[in-house]
């Protein structure tokens, strides 16, 4: 009667197990879960490289460490950011994340001193440098001679309302911040209204974003002949090529003839055997002059500011023409650094492609030792890093090759790998003499024949004696 009892009693348990279940479709048992499908599903974080913004730093300047999160998992999840400066723990932040989403995470960070550091966001790491400025001069005119001595050759000339007069100017290192402008000019007056005229400075970037602007009188260049004067600028950061323009706001008058008036203020130029990177402006786009002694004048503008120790070599004065180079042919540079050793960092590239899916295409990239005529460093890269254009318009674009140890003067050669549908089109400037371009076959350096360009109004003739491409490198005297 016991055992009777007990195995009735199992019986029920196990029928207890086995729970029903009701639903629209009728009656249904539980079945068994595999047990694949019995696994918790996760999220699983993935990180992008770090992005530093600016990419070159001042010791006082406030940059940001940024990264990209992806949760590519399976579920939706918390990923916390952990943010380190030399493997100490500095911040953290916590993103919330659905399945498939990305969210960039930012974290600030400075210095007071010059240091190197290493950052890093979870599993990314970079290696970041502050560091204090070296103070340069940038000066393309000859006014009163390069070194600043006495009046020399040269005169002035002025500009209508509304239109000015810029400079472009390249950088001398990276990163770098104009402090000062200097400028020539001379300002007339005949009675006291026209002393409460004003002239103005401008500072645009690249893209032509107006940076900075101030108004200055007149009677600040009072005087019989014309004067080189300080303007002070508040430590403006630029990362690129940037213009300075002035525009003095001389009336028109007598049908458009200021001489009548003897009104006006006139800017200090020289003139030059080339064209230049001065040129006139309209509400603050440069217009190169029609004529082409116009296109051959030297606006005596300078700019004084503080740079980094990187040193940017070039010898293109980007007046960009656009040259297609075939297959078989490479583009090559030859550079000589001020001291050796050199560590090269960056390779700066203007040009543009005219495809927009790249696919698996490539640039190949090569720094070969001029001594040795070996490569030291090679690279391909792909053709998205340079920028995408339909308007037929080039841009910068940055390669940075992670620092090469030159130990000697070197070649950098780009071979663009075109095809008859798809073109990488490299900047050329055709304004002076060519003492370090040529284009190469297998490394192999050649001289070229003439070409001649007839898409635009005029025939252009590109020779070995004028075409200079526009490849520079960026790096660090050791």
């Amino acid at each position: 009667m016991r055992k009777q009892f007990l195995l009735s009693l199992i019986l029920i348990i196990e029928a207890s197990l086995v729970i029903p279940t009701i639903s629209c479709t009728g009656l249904q048992t539980e079945q068994p879960v595999p047990e694949k499908q019995q696994a918790t599903k996760q999220a699983i974080f993935q990180l992008s490289p770090l992005t530093v913004s600016p990419m070159w730093l001042f010791v006082g300047d406030n940059a940001t460490v940024s990264a990209t999160v992806t949760n590519i998992g399976a579920a939706d999840g918390t990923y916390t950011a952990i943010f380190t400066v030399d493997g100490q723990k500095a911040d953290e932040k916590e993103i919330q994340l659905a399945q498939g989403q990305s969210s960039e995470v930012v974290f600030p960070i400075a210095s007071t001193i010059q240091s190197n550091k290493t950052v890093a966001i979870g599993d990314s790491k970079a290696a970041i440098s502050f560091y204090n400025g070296k103070s340069y001069s940038i000066q393309y005119d000859d006014f009163f001679g390069q070194g600043g001595g006495p009046f020399s050759a040269g005169s002035t000339w002025f500009a209508f309302e509304p239109w000015g007069q810029v400079v472009r100017f390249t950088p001398a290192a990276k990163p770098f911040r104009i402090t000062k402008v200097k400028i020539a000019a001379v300002a007339s007056f005949i009675n006291k209204e026209e002393r409460n005229y004003q002239f103005t400075i401008n500072i645009y970037d690249s893209t032509g974003k107006k940076l900075w602007s101030k108004d200055y009188p007149w009677q600040i260049f009072y005087n019989p002949l014309p004067t080189l004067q300080d303007f002070d600028i508040p430590s403006l950061r630029v990362d690129g090529e940037f213009y300075i323009e002035i525009v003095s706001h001389t009336p028109i008058f007598q049908g458009g003839a200021a001489f009548g008036s003897s009104t006006y203020l006139g800017l200090g130029y020289n003139a030059n055997d080339y064209e230049t990177r001065s040129s006139f402006s309209y509400l603050g786009i440069p217009k190169p002059s029609s004529s082409a002694a116009g296109r051959k004048l030297d606006w005596a503008i300078r700019v004084e500011g503080e740079g980094g120790p990187f040193q940017v070599l070039y010898y293109d004065d980007a007046g960009a023409d656009i040259y297609n180079a075939t297959t078989d042919f490479s583009f090559i540079n030859a550079f000589a650094a001020p001291s050796y050793p050199f560590d090269l960092h960056l390779i700066q590239l203007y040009g543009y492609r005219d495809i927009k899916d790249v696919g698996d295409r490539n640039i190949t990239l090569k720094v070969i030792d001029r001594v040795t005529m070996q490569p030291i460093w090679q690279k391909n890269i792909s053709w998205s890093e340079i920028p995408y254009s339909g308007t037929k318009l080039g841009t910068w674009a940055d390669i940075d090759t992670g620092g090469i140890t030159c130990n000697h003067d070197f070649f950098i050669e780009l071979t663009s790998n075109n095809s008859s549908d798809a073109h990488i089109w490299l900047g050329c400037d055709t304004t002076a003499k060519n003492r370090n371009s040529d284009m190469s076959v297998g490394g192999n350096i050649i001289t070229w024949h003439e070409w001649t360009d007839t898409s635009g109004t005029d025939i252009k003739m590109y020779t070995r004696d004028n075409t200079k491409w526009m490849i520079r490198v960026a790096g660090i005297v050791k």
